[in-house]
Parts: C-alpha cells; structure tokens; sequence
C-alpha cells in the first residue's frame, strides 16, 4: 500500500497513517465526512475510506474555499 501525504491549509495529512490509526476507533460510512478533533489541539478532515486517497485533497480544498468566504 503506497503512503500518500496531503498538504493542506491549516493542516499536514499522512492519509494512510491517519487512516489506520482511526480505523479502530470510528466506522466511516460511505459518502459521509467526519471533522475529527486531534489531541493536539488540530483538527481533521476524514474522507469514506474507500475514496480517501483519491478524494482528500479535492475535499479539502473545496472546503477550506467555502470556510474562507
């Protein structure tokens, strides 16, 4: 499984470690979007899993212009 790193305003995604390390606390469903808040303070933008590599970039930044309007 290839690792695949998102960059993003304000936030740096590391999809697939991301990914795993929720996996055992939350379901994703399909078509549904979660904002997960971090430890750290940061919040995070999660995608279906199925469509997170593919989708998580393209998602966040249609959200970020939405936010900053």
């Amino acid at each position: 499984m290839s690792t695949k790193t998102v960059k993003s305003e304000p936030v740096n995604v590391n999809v697939t470690t991301f990914r795993d390390k929720l996996k055992d606390y939350l379901e994703v469903a399909e078509n549904e979007i979660l904002i997960v808040n971090g430890k750290n303070g940061k919040r995070y933008i999660v995608a279906p899993i199925k469509d997170a590599e593919e989708n998580l970039s393209k998602t966040i930044t249609q959200i970020n212009s939405k936010i900053k309007k």
